[in-house]
């Protein structure tokens, strides 16, 4: 279940998700991605959440992986999610033409594998950012 709490302003808003706390900076849409059309029923890839904001003036995509620890499978459903914000008519017009990989874990991981999670992401062949977050961290 997503939970979301907005502030007073706008300016950002408190997601919950397997217990896991987002504030996002600029949100305007949450899918959850189990539920999502998208995606086919037989996806084995697929990210948590895809959540669209606005920063800078600029719209751009969230693709979030929520973990207790991260495991070799959550870059993979990461990069699922940024091929369908990039390629599906779902997912609005090419305006929306950033996105950035989200990494939230509960719990400790190792150096080595927080490392891997930030490299390797690409939508429409230019490179992706990634941020590697814990949950409850600060505003993203």
């Amino acid at each position: 279940m997503l939970g979301i709490r907005p502030a007073a302003d706008g300016s950002r808003a408190d997601f919950t998700y397997q217990q896991c706390r987002l504030s996002i900076a600029g949100p305007l849409l949450a899918v959850e991605c189990d539920k999502c059309e998208a995606f086919a029923d037989d996806a084995g890839k697929r990210p948590d959440l895809l959540l669209l904001r606005v920063r800078s003036g600029a719209l751009e995509w969230l693709v979030t992986e929520v973990k207790t620890v991260m495991d070799s499978d959550a870059r993979e459903q990461v990069q699922a999610g940024i091929d369908i914000a990039a390629a599906s008519a779902l997912f609005g017009p090419a305006e929306v033409g950033e996105a950035v990989g989200l990494f939230a874990f509960r719990r400790a991981n190792r150096t080595a594998d927080m490392d891997r999670l930030r490299g390797g992401l690409a939508m429409r062949g230019k490179p992706v950012p990634a941020l590697v977050k814990r949950c409850g961290a600060a505003t993203i």
